[in-house]
């Protein structure tokens, strides 16, 4: 599944930052939770920022 979201380019590796409007919009791809196994061996981190 492919879906639109938006890249900040100054992200600074913390949990949390304030939202400014230096945001580009770019499509992800998101990989099913049971599709996931068939990716080959890695981790997997599972988050999606929600605006409201």
């Amino acid at each position: 599944m492919e879906c639109a979201t938006l890249r900040h380019s100054k992200w600074q590796n913390t949990l949390y930052q304030e939202l400014n409007d230096n945001a580009k919009p770019v499509t992800i791809k998101l990989i099913p939770y049971v599709a996931w196994a068939n990716t080959g061996k890695s981790g997997m981190s599972v988050w999606l920022p929600v605006l409201g």
